[in-house]
């Protein structure tokens, strides 16, 4: 499985997309401008809850303030 997740962050958004490539199942995380999301990451999975999991590992992230997450189908 694969997720999109679009990352709102307060602070450098740079430093947290870093340290987001880091977590398990990241293979993408990168610093945006241009709109209201700061970093885009993409996250695979086996299944759902570990795509959730990562979701909240990110979550619990200082400056971290909300995610949307897109799944592939």
């Amino acid at each position: 499985m694969r997720a999109y997740m679009l990352i709102t962050v307060q602070g450098d958004a740079r430093a947290i997309a870093e340290k987001i490539r880091a977590l398990t199942g990241v293979k993408y995380a990168d610093a945006v401008s241009g709109g209201s999301t700061n970093v885009i990451a993409v996250v695979e999975a086996d299944d759902a809850k570990a795509l959730d999991d990562a979701g909240m590992r990110m979550q619990e992230m200082t400056g971290v303030t909300s995610i949307e997450t897109d799944f592939a189908l």
